[in-house]
């Protein structure tokens, strides 16, 4: 799930890695010795806060919507993200908010899953 992550930063955030091994990243336009930090998870609360207000500054409308136990289908409670801009609709449902908040973020910039994402060789994730 890492590699989550690293797409996260890189593709969504524009993040440079300074070093993927350690999961250090700076920030567009902070060249030089400037900061360097961290990639945060983006799958806990900070992280995921982060990630929600980058999209929402990009002009994303985000909804989340909380499904019930479906005994019929023997699912358990999931949640659907949808980040709409215009016409464009990304959604994803997962067992688990911020999981599908990241998920539906990436279908923006069309990476999946295992599918090289990130472009080129693929490259170590975000060391968490």
């Amino acid at each position: 799930m890492n590699e989550i992550n690293t797409a996260i930063a890189e593709r969504i955030l524009g993040w440079e890695p300074i070093d993927r091994e350690k999961g250090l990243y700076q920030k567009p336009g902070e060249s030089g010795p400037g900061p360097v930090g961290p990639c945060p998870d983006f799958f806990f609360q900070a992280g995921n806060q982060q990630l929600r207000e980058f999209m929402s500054n990009k002009g994303f409308t985000l909804e989340v919507t909380s499904n019930p136990v479906n005994w019929e289908k023997q699912t358990g409670k999931t949640f659907t993200a949808r980040f709409t801009r215009g016409n464009e609709v990304f959604e994803t449902t997962q067992p688990d908010e911020n999981i599908a908040v990241c998920m539906a973020a990436l279908q923006t910039v069309g990476w999946v899953l295992g599918g090289g994402g990130l472009g080129g060789p693929r490259g170590k994730s975000c060391a968490h």
